[in-house]
């Protein structure tokens, strides 16, 4: 499965982000930062997920770029030791952390629209490991 990586992780949310031309939009510096991000409020919001090695301290990957690296300057590299890095986390929640990671990172937009659109990929995020339900969008139930 490809969301077991940093990599497969960061590919994924290029996806959703329509983000996978180079030159790139969203920089893969920050993408991770943003998974870092995310791994911090899987902590706060359901420590259960987290393997047992990681409860004192969430997994911090460091993309070792530049640190100036501008949006759209950086390539993807397979040959980075973070890119194979194992997300500890369990499949059935790893779609949620994809959703929060591309959340985060549209939320460095300045247009309106990206805004709407993070808030709406993080409270997705947080619904899906809460497992808080929608019914926006649903029809009425019968009577």
């Amino acid at each position: 499965m490809a969301l077991q990586t940093v990599g497969g992780y960061v590919r994924d949310v290029r996806i959703l982000l329509q983000d996978r031309i180079v030159p790139y939009r969203y920089s893969t510096k920050s993408i991770v930062r943003a998974l870092n991000i995310i791994l911090m409020e899987v902590r706060r919001l359901r420590p259960d997920l987290m393997a047992p090695q990681y409860l004192d301290n969430v997994p911090d990957y460091d993309w070792d770029n530049d640190l100036n690296v501008e949006p759209g300057t950086d390539n993807d590299d397979d040959d980075n030791p973070v890119w194979s890095e194992w997300v500890p986390l369990e499949q059935q929640f790893r779609p949620a952390i994809v959703l929060g990671i591309a959340g985060y990172t549209m939320r460095r937009d300045q247009e309106d629209i990206e805004d709407e659109r993070a808030t709406g990929h993080i409270q997705s995020f947080e619904n899906m490991l809460t497992e808080a339900k929608s019914t926006k969008g649903k029809a009425p139930t019968k009577a």
